[in-house]
C-alpha cells in the first residue's frame, strides 16, 4: 500500500525526523564500536583446533592373485563407447543382455585362464605373465547378432588405498555383427580394467 500524503494539511516541521537521524547515527557509532570490541576480543582469543569427523567410508583393501578359483575384484576405466548405440554386452550397465560388473570369479593356472563374470565366461590361453581372453555370444534383435568380446593383460602389481597386490591389468575390446557375416565396424567399446582378490 502507498500512503499519499494530504495536500490541504501544512507540511509538518522537519526538525524530528533531522533529531531521530542524530540519534540513529549515534546508536549505529555505539553498535558498531561494541562490535568491534567483540571481534578484537574474539581475534585475540587463542585457536582450538577441531578434530576432524570419523571416517565411515572403508579403506580400500586387496589380495594377491593365486592359483585356482578365486572371487576377484574388477575396476573399470577409459571406458569408450560408440555413440548412438546399445550393446548387448559390456562394462556396468551399457550391456542390454550381459553386464560385466565389478566383482567375478578367476580361474587361474600357468597355461589357462578364466574370468566368469556370473554367466558370461571369458576363457584363454596365458603365455608367461600374458594372456588373451575371448568370449562369443549370441543375442537376438530382429535377427541373429553375434558378439566378440576380448581381454589382453598381464600379471602386475595393482594398487589398492594403501596397499599394493600382485593382480591384472588389462584391454577390453568388444564388437558386433549382424548374422554370422563378417563384421564391420560399428558398435564398438573399449576399455581398460583391474582384477585383485578380494
Amino acid at each position: 500500500m502507498v500512503c499519499v500524503p494530504d495536500r490541504s494539511q501544512p507540511p509538518r516541521p522537519t526538525k524530528p525526523l533531522r533529531r531521530r537521524s542524530w540519534l540513529i547515527g549515534v546508536s549505529s557509532l555505539t553498535l558498531g564500536a561494541g562490535l568491534a570490541t567483540l571481534v578484537s576480543i574474539a581475534l585475540a582469543a587463542p585457536s582450538v583446533p577441531v578434530p576432524a569427523p570419523p571416517s565411515t567410508a572403508p579403506p580400500l583393501t586387496c589380495s594377491h592373485i593365486v592359483a585356482g578359483p578365486q572371487t576377484v575384484s574388477v575396476a573399470w576405466g577409459r571406458i569408450y563407447q560408440s555413440p548412438g548405440c546399445f550393446f548387448f554386452s559390456g562394462p556396468g550397465t551399457l550391456g542390454r543382455d550381459d553386464q560385466l560388473g565389478t566383482s567375478a570369479t578367476l580361474t587361474n593356472t600357468p597355461q589357462h585362464i578364466e574370468l566368469r563374470f556370473g554367466a558370461a565366461a571369458f576363457s584363454g590361453q596365458r603365455s608367461g605373465e600374458r594372456f588373451s581372453l575371448t568370449r562369443r555370444s549370441r543375442h537376438e534383435f530382429s535377427g541373429v547378432w553375434v558378439v566378440d568380446e576380448f581381454i589382453d593383460g598381464r600379471f602386475e602389481q595393482i594398487r589398492r588405498g594403501e596397499q599394493t597386490c600382485r593382480g591384472v591389468r588389462a584391454h577390453y575390446r568388444y564388437r558386433e555383427c549382424s548374422g554370422d557375416g563378417p563384421c564391420r565396424e560399428g558398435c564398438t567399446i573399449s576399455g581398460e580394467l583391474s582384477v585383485t582378490g578380494m
